[in-house]
């Protein structure tokens, strides 16, 4: 990491919380928002000193490079969802009903901010987003449900980035966002500019959409958040509806290296055990209570508990390697990786956000049980639902099924 001088504007791009906020709404919170929170405030304090998090370039990569696809993905969404909330009588129900027999769509978006977004759209029902953005530097952004993959590539250049992410994602199936209506547009008391279109307020007046009278498809779509809530103003235009989509424009493309991650992947039970793996190397005192409380950050936590922030690197790789060299394959390091610091040190990174991932998942799957057990005893730590099961993890780090939920102990 560079110094805090030399970063502080890229951070500050990479971190925008409009721009957060809208990676959230467009991945369906594959991360728990304490995961951003705790790179955003821990990146420049521990500048320097090569800490879990600093040095976990792709924590922080991740928000530069989907940030700008976040937010205008999440633009996309609101498009569809502002069309899915207006009523479905009269001429209204033409366009819901129009809309919901296509599959593909493409069209031009601006987000009218302090860098002029412009961005061209191409979206395949279900959940497969296209953005070509209109400016030199601006790489591909894919977003390929179907495959589970978040794909970013330069043009000019050989190498593609490709992130894993939860598979039958609906955020971008525009005919689910479409069925269900719930309020009610008004016909604009504006002067429309547009011929052959009939201009309708949306949103309490924060919206307008221009209908195209003849084809009853939207044609425009301009949206201009309330004085002082830090949105910017977003346009949709040039719609061409139902357009022939090839299903390469939302694949890898060939002949590139590619680069790829799991930290936006769901959270995968291995990682969960690995986590505590960690935990318990470096600790043997009783679980507290708020261990896996997403409010304490549980990431952070496990990151400063296996790194010691008055030792350098080469003192804790030796402190690391002398508590998990039994534990290598477990939290999955091969023995080539294991002499390696750097990538000792990546891992136990991303088992940290995961570990951030986790917590968000058994708050609203399941619970923490484990308060005062100590490390290796065969009771409940914590519990969640899978399916149709009950799943729970015990602290001698094996999962087992129940059929009811366990009590605390």
């Amino acid at each position: 990491m560079n110094s805090p001088n030399s970063a502080s504007t890229e951070m500050n791009d990479e971190l925008d919380p409009r721009l957060e906020a809208a990676v959230w709404s467009v991945l369906s919170e594959p991360i728990p928002r304490e995961a951003i929170e705790r790179v955003k405030s821990q990146a420049l304090s521990l500048d320097g000193q090569q800490p879990f998090v600093v040095r976990n370039s792709r924590s922080v990569f991740w928000n530069h490079r989907w940030a700008k696809v976040g937010a205008l993905a999440a633009c996309l969404v609101l498009i569809f969802g502002v069309l899915a909330m207006l009523p479905t009588r009269d001429a209204f129900a033409q366009v819901i009903d129009n809309i919901r027999k296509l599959s593909t769509a493409k069209f031009t978006i601006e987000i009218n901010g302090a860098n002029n977004l412009v961005a061209l759209a191409s979206v395949k029902t279900p959940d497969r987003l296209r953005l070509d953005f209109q400016a030199p530097g601006q790489p591909v952004n894919i977003t390929n449900g179907v495959a589970g993959e978040l794909i970013a590539f330069d043009t000019n250049s050989n190498q593609v980035s490709v992130n894993e992410i939860p598979k039958a994602n609906s955020n971008y199936d525009i005919l689910k966002l479409l069925q269900k209506p719930d309020i009610h547009a008004v016909v604009s008391k504006e002067e429309n500019t547009i011929s052959g279109t009939q201009l309708y307020d949306i949103l309490d007046g924060q919206g307008k959409i221009w209908v195209d009278m003849l084809t009853q498809l939207p044609k425009r779509i301009e949206m201009t958040p309330p004085t002082g809530s830090g949105a910017t103003r977003i346009v949709y235009r040039d719609f061409d509806w139902d357009v022939p989509l090839d299903e390469s424009l939302f694949a890898i493309p060939a002949g590139k290296t590619i680069v790829r991650s799991s930290l936006l992947a769901s959270p995968k039970e291995a990682e969960l055990v690995a986590a505590f793996v960690i935990r318990q190397a470096f600790s043997k005192e009783p679980y507290e209570s708020s261990f896996l409380d997403k409010s304490t950050k549980p990431g952070l936590r496990l990151g400063q508990l296996a790194y010691d922030l008055t030792k350098n690197q080469a003192e804790n790789y030796q402190i690391q390697s002398a508590k998990l060299q039994s534990d290598w394959n477990v939290i999955g390091i091969s023995q080539s990786e294991a002499s390696d610091p750097a990538l000792v040190q990546k891992r136990i990174d991303f088992l940290c956000m995961k570990l951030d991932q986790w917590a968000g998942e058994i708050a609203r799957k399941g619970g923490w049980v484990g308060t005062g057990v100590r490390p290796g005893e065969s009771k409940p730590l914590c519990w969640w639902q899978d399916g149709s099961r009950i799943r729970v993890l015990r602290s001698d780090l094996t999962i087992v099924d129940a059929d009811q939920p366990p009590a605390s102990n």
